[in-house]
């Protein structure tokens, strides 16, 4: 994980009440070797993760729950900066595929729609070259208002 992003993740565990038993940092962004590239507070956020060999499926193409995991990282930490909040649902559609070779994927993400018990968000995956690889939406459930 990046000073960045390791600064965003320090500024919102201090709004959080000090007997919080939150991790964060979560562990996956450690084990992802997340990057933050940019963040627009409360709307949108843009991260990078490397493509790991551990990663391919049996076809050389990078598996989809890690391109999954990616998605929910990125969605559910925009959403999560907002308000604490758990993923109820998300639906991802596969374009095309990810190859080690194409070094990193980026996952940006927005938020559609908040209302008092929900944010909802969309996220599309890059590849380097600037080609889509994935689309996802996801409806995530405010745990607690900060």
């Amino acid at each position: 994980m990046d000073e960045k992003l390791n600064q965003l993740m320090m500024d919102f565990k201090s709004k959080l009440p000090k007997d919080s038993k939150l991790k964060i940092p979560p562990n996956i962004f450690l084990d992802m070797d997340t990057e933050l590239v940019s963040y627009k507070e409360d709307s949108e956020i843009i991260m990078k993760f490397p493509l790991k060999e551990r990663y391919e499926n049996p076809y050389g193409f990078i598996q989809g729950g890690i391109i999954t995991t990616a998605i929910d990282n990125t969605m559910g930490a925009l959403s999560f900066l907002i308000s604490p909040i758990v993923t109820m649902n998300i639906n991802v559609n596969f374009i095309r595929p990810i190859q080690r070779k194409d070094e990193f994927m980026l996952v940006k993400a927005s938020v559609t729609e908040k209302t008092k018990n929900f944010v909802y968000s969309k996220a599309e995956v890059y590849s380097k070259d600037g080609k889509i690889k994935a689309s996802a939406t996801s409806s995530n459930k405010i745990i607690m208002n900060i």
